[in-house]
């Protein structure tokens, strides 16, 4: 999908060069090669040869062996090797390094960080699961259209396991890519690292499916508000670089459900290309590893009953009746949070709500349970029974 006139500009700007540069006329005699000044530069170069880079910009910068798979080097960059014997390793096999269209997607990957996204998802054991991943760049969100992607799965549970090819996809005109995670490579319930693998610049998407078995217990809670301290953080650290405050004693009560075998499903109205932003926020508040499930669509983050309250419920259904989850409860902040869990099937008496919201009810539902300090809430928690 086209983005904006200043995004198509900068394309075809790139092509406006590429093309007289090779319609033949009389130009000054090349300069010596020059040494890319940053990774950026040097995908852009490698994707517009026509052979090897005439410098090897890895080797100039150190690039070989820095912790971050470039498949623009001139030789095979030791961090993007495969898991050898089940060590863990910096991500799956490189790709081809070549974009599809070696001018246009090089301009758009110039155009800023990627903002790649791939939510996780949930699957019963021995059932396939539905992934989508998006590949987007810039704080705009410039999509990157028509290009190939490889897809891998880690076939042993948790951070480590070898990769496996699961095939390969193509984006569409909004940079999103569908594929099948087939249920049979999966020997027993556990978390499994999905990655999506961009073949030009070697970037990529991470998410996991959370293979579960029949009736696992599970706790939802909601991000903005719920578990920070107001819904507008999220702004301030995206565009200050701030950091969110949490409620005191949150991370406390997702450990303690987490500790004793439930699920956490960190679900949020932000949109999809913030999943990674929201992952690095929990992990770095203490939060529990758990299925992080954001918005797929602009008509989704409306903070109303029809926009973000409609997307929880169409979720927190399809988690219990197809994945064959069992909610023991929810944690949420705002009306839509109240009206979704309960119109979810969610029993009010297990619904606790933070903020002036605390105690309100959906309709005629019974009234939802007030938490005004999540310290004394984790007080009441200490003796959960072991999920079951």
């Amino acid at each position: 999908m086209t983005k904006s006139l200043a995004a198509l500009l900068a394309v075809l700007s790139l092509s406006a060069c590429a093309e007289s540069a090779d319609s033949g006329e009389a130009s000054a005699p090349a300069p010596a090669a020059e040494v890319p000044a940053t990774k950026a530069d040097a995908r852009t170069t490698a994707a517009k040869a026509d052979g090897p880079p005439a410098v090897d910009a890895c080797a100039h910068q150190g690039w070989y062996g820095d912790g971050e798979c470039d498949t623009f080097c001139s030789r095979p960059d030791p961090d993007c090797a495969p898991a050898v014997g089940g060590a863990c390793d910096a991500g799956p096999p490189a790709q081809n390094g070549r974009f599809v269209h070696g001018l246009k997607s090089p301009g758009i990957t110039a155009l800023g960080d990627p903002a790649h996204s791939l939510s996780d998802a949930v699957a019963p054991l021995g059932e396939s699961a539905r992934m989508t991943a998006r590949f987007r760049y810039g704080r705009l969100g410039f999509d990157l259209e028509d290009e190939g992607v490889g897809l891998w799965v880690r076939t042993g549970a948790g951070a480590c396991g070898d990769w496996a090819e699961l095939g390969r996809g193509r984006t569409d005109d909004e940079g999103r890519v569908q594929f099948d995670v087939p249920g049979d490579l999966f020997a027993e319930p556990g978390r499994y690292t999905v990655a999506a693998v961009v073949d030009g610049d070697g970037t990529r998407a991470e998410g996991a499916v959370y293979v579960v078995a029949p009736g696992q217990p599970a706790v939802v809670f909601d991000i903005d508000g719920t578990l920070t301290t107001s819904d507008s953080e999220l702004f301030q650290e995206l565009f200050t670089g701030s950091t969110s405050d949490m409620w005191p004693g949150a991370s406390d009560v997702a450990n303690l459900y987490a500790d004793a075998g439930y699920l956490p499903v960190f679900l949020t109205g932000r949109p999809e290309s913030w999943a990674g932003v929201s992952r690095a926020w929990l992990a770095e508040m203490g939060f529990p590893e758990g299925v992080v499930r954001t918005t797929d669509d602009k008509a989704q983050v409306l903070p109303t009953r029809g926009g973000v309250g409609a997307f929880k419920r169409a979720v927190l259904e399809d988690l219990q009746s197809r994945a064959g989850l069992r909610i023991v409860a929810a944690y949420g902040n705002a009306p839509t949070d109240i009206c979704a869990y309960a119109e979810a099937g969610l029993p009010p008496e297990h619904t606790f709500i933070v903020g002036p919201h605390a105690g309100e009810a959906c309709d005629d539902a019974a009234p939802t349970q007030p938490i005004t300090d999540y310290r004394d809430h984790a007080e009441t928690l200490r003796d959960l029974p072991p999920a079951e």
